[in-house]
């Protein structure tokens, strides 16, 4: 089942569906009613900037005989108002993509994002590069990622934890009472083919409803836009 509308002006028909994506949830002190109202607020909370600028289409991964509105899995396509033409796009073409997954109790389990807001293709291209170089070193990495006009390379971390402002996912993930970063990077000796891509990873615990929960959050480097966000066990936090 496919829902899209408007990002700004919302009108007919889509104003529901995309409500869905754009309206705040006091998510604190009660779990979501519905996977969509997870989807929305964590949506909402990594690309709320976008608001008024791009259209939306969710699609729910579901079986004809469940109920389509509690369905788990939901995928997101955003693309830039009055070129359609863009919505079809796959991958790191597309301009934005993400999947999201929900726990049966709604809480998130996990959300992948990429597309050209994220710098996709450029972020595979420069992990390709350093792979098939066997001298490539943090070094390379801070070339290349300067080459591509990255504002969060690994010695900008005072700078990322400025900007990333991590309250903004309170309403999708509770509320934050511990959180620690680090640039990740890596490539694996062994079989250089094997590569992290670069990015600064959050790990944080979060309340919400009266029980902790721990995730993962992966940003991009060269804007810091969120691309992983994932449930992570409290014992390895």
């Amino acid at each position: 089942m496919c829902i899209s509308g408007s990002l700004g002006r919302l009108a007919g028909a889509a104003t529901i569906a995309t409500a869905l994506l754009l309206s705040a949830q006091d998510a604190h002190s009660s779990p979501f009613t519905d996977p969509i109202s997870m989807a929305q607020a964590l949506v909402r909370a990594a690309f709320g900037r976008l608001e008024g600028q791009f259209e939306a289409s969710i699609v729910l991964h579901s079986e004809l005989n469940r109920d389509w509105i509690r369905t788990p899995l939901i995928a997101i396509t955003l693309w830039p108002v009055g070129e359609p033409g863009q919505r079809d796009q796959n991958g790191d073409h597309q301009f934005l993509g993400g999947l999201v997954s929900v726990t049966p109790d709604r809480y998130l389990e996990r959300a992948t994002f990429s597309g050209r807001l994220l710098h996709s293709s450029e972020l595979s291209s420069l992990e390709r590069a350093m792979a098939s170089n066997p001298g490539s070193g943090l070094r390379e990495l801070r070339a290349e990622l300067t080459r591509l006009g990255a504002k969060y390379g690994p010695d900008e971390r005072d700078l990322f934890l400025r900007d990333v402002d991590l309250g903004r996912f309170e309403d999708p993930l509770g509320k934050i009472v511990r959180s620690r970063a680090e640039f990740q990077w890596s490539i694996d000796l062994a079989d250089r083919r094997e590569v992290v891509s670069p990015s600064w990873l959050i790990n944080i615990e979060a309340q919400m409803d009266g029980q902790t929960f721990c995730y993962y959050l992966k940003f991009e480097p060269i804007t810091g836009y969120l691309r992983t966000a994932a449930t992570l066990s409290c014992a390895a936090n």
